[in-house]
């Protein structure tokens, strides 16, 4: 147990300060969270811009 006894509300077993951060589990699934975010923001974007290219026609 950690000097000031606190634990995460969620993953109990981690010790975590007393604002609730620092439990590794915790940032591990807002990591991957965040990633999966990101990867769709880039596949929305892909898309919007491939769309924008499919409907501009030829370039001459």
């Amino acid at each position: 147990m950690n000097r000031t006894g606190y634990r995460c509300a969620e993953h109990l077993n981690q010790p975590v300060n007393w604002r609730g951060a620092g439990c590794p589990l915790c940032d591990a699934d807002r990591r991957e969270r965040d990633d999966a975010r990101a990867a769709e923001k880039a596949a929305r974007r892909r898309r919007e811009l491939e769309r924008r290219e499919a409907h501009r026609g030829p370039q001459f």
